[in-house]
């Protein structure tokens, strides 16, 4: 039986290619994220890629169960059926620039930002209908709530709901666009709808699975859980297509952030938890140049960033079930960000693992700045207060250091003159065993951490050292007398 066009692209053409280009690669001629590009567009040339990576139906009966389960919201399940577009109308063909926007689009606070993320201001990627689109998504939910709500405090909610729906929207116009085909010399039509995506959204309101026989789109019940999809159901789906060349890592970063993420939110704000590894995504962006860093290590750490807690509140492991759906290099990379439960933080995950890997020590770094935005200054954790500015300062060392070995951590502390011996013994157990305590609790024990850079000041050109004195939180006088951390 001859093979057909795709087929003989599928067995022939693209393999020989591939090795083509490997060799360049090998050579240094090409960077990981050229090669991937020139890959898909060989691809595309012959016929070999197709418009989505799997299945529709298969992705559609399983992503409706896992919606009307409550487990996957529609905003994570329109980023997850965006990661699996093969073409997006945005990225010609950089899915760089494609997790770029898909980050901003994630953050955007604001219909302003959501129409920057999309290039709607100047109009270069989608068409005047698609602005229009978006525009009257936001506008239409706007006015639906505030018919509804009038109370005091409601505007910041009517907006966030409203935002939230013209991110979704964005989404759909990309899907629709990434998968149009032509049919008989037709006009294109896109084989996912924003009309198939809108019914499976129905079903997070509803909760009633679909019929599912294979009962794998419905295997995570457990309402304590943070993630959608049970590894044994998304992971042979991603190892498959990133290995067969479908997905890239951008994709396959993108589809375990949103999975395993979609049910988690951040304690301080409330926010979905995949606003904080976007967030972390971004700080990289904007830093890692001034520090030295190349090109090609800039998009590892990035990547990195966006499944750096994935295994935190799961049962993922990184060091195994990263093997094959991702590059070595990147499993290599998130192996030494990723803390393990049962590791010790200054000595053998700051202090070891991050101390000789720049881009760890980068990726920490950049973590420990978002996750500080947030502090109560009035009564902060314990690991807000002492943990974070002692590992921010050592870690902005590493970095700093050139042609020698960084220092100890312990004799880092010692040299900087941070505390003393005692104290810091103190800090580094309390770290391991209770660092969710409030400040002020421990505050009379440690009243004093020295010549530190406020991590607020860890990305300024020239940051002021000080003193952090916390003692003030345990004196029962007015509050208004209290002086503020400087953290």
């Amino acid at each position: 039986m001859p093979f057909s066009l795709r087929q003989t692209a599928d067995h022939y053409l693209v393999p020989a290619f591939e090795t083509a280009a490997g060799v360049l690669r090998n050579w240094g001629l090409l960077s990981d994220s050229e090669l991937q590009r020139l890959i898909l567009e060989f691809r595309t040339a012959v016929g070999s890629l197709g418009n989505f990576a799997v299945r529709k139906n298969m992705w559609m009966t399983r992503g409706r169960n896992q919606v009307a389960l409550g487990n996957l919201d529609p905003f994570h399940f329109a980023l997850m059926t965006s990661a699996l577009v093969s073409r997006h109308q945005h990225s010609g063909f950089n899915y760089s620039d494609y997790l770029d926007r898909v980050t901003s689009l994630i953050l955007s606070d604001s219909i302003e930002d959501v129409m920057m993320s999309a290039d709607f201001r100047d109009n270069r990627i989608f068409d005047k209908v698609s602005y229009d689109r978006v525009f009257a998504e936001y506008t239409r939910v706007v006015e639906a709530l505030s018919d509804r709500e009038s109370v005091e405090g409601e505007i910041e909610r009517l907006n966030r709901s409203a935002v939230n729906r013209a991110r979704i929207e964005v989404l759909l116009i990309d899907i629709e666009a990434g998968t149009s085909y032509r049919e008989n010399n037709s006009s294109l039509k896109p084989r996912i709808t924003a009309a198939d995506m809108q019914e499976i959204f129905r079903a997070y309101k509803s909760r009633i699975p679909a019929n599912d026989d294979s009962k794998q789109g419905a295997l995570n019940r457990d309402p304590k859980s943070t993630y959608a999809f049970e590894h044994r159901v998304i992971l042979p789906i991603i190892r498959e297509l990133f290995a067969q060349g479908k997905i890239s890592e951008e994709q396959v970063v993108l589809l375990l952030s949103a999975n395993y993420h979609a049910k988690e939110r951040r304690n301080s704000s409330n926010l979905p938890a995949i606003t904080h590894a976007c967030a972390v995504y971004k700080v990289i962006d904007r830093w890692a140049i001034h520090f030295g860093f190349k090109p090609e290590e800039i998009r590892l750490m990035k990547l990195a960033a966006l499944i750096h807690d994935i295994g935190e509140k799961t049962n993922f492991v990184m060091a195994q079930h990263l093997k094959g759906i991702v590059s070595d290099d990147l499993v290599q990379l998130v192996n030494l960000v990723h803390k393990e439960s049962d590791e010790l933080y200054f000595d053998e995950y700051v202090g070891a693992k991050c101390r000789f890997n720049k881009m760890a020590a980068f990726i920490k770094l950049c973590d420990i700045w978002h996750n500080s935005l947030d502090i109560d200054p009035s009564n902060p954790k314990f690991k807000q207060a002492y943990t974070y500015p002692i590992a921010a300062n050592y870690l902005l060392y590493v970095l700093q250091c050139e042609d020698e070995d960084p220092v100890s951590l312990d004799d880092f502390v010692v040299r900087e003159g941070m505390c003393n011996q005692k104290t810091w013994k103190f800090i580094k157990d309390f770290t391991h065993h209770n660092h969710k305590v409030a400040v002020s609790e421990v505050a009379a024990n440690i009243p004093l951490l020295e010549n530190l850079i406020p991590i607020q000041d860890i990305f300024t050109s020239n940051p002021h050292r000080v003193t952090h004195h916390y003692a003030h939180l345990c004196r029962e006088k007015d509050s208004s007398l209290h002086s503020r951390p400087d953290v």
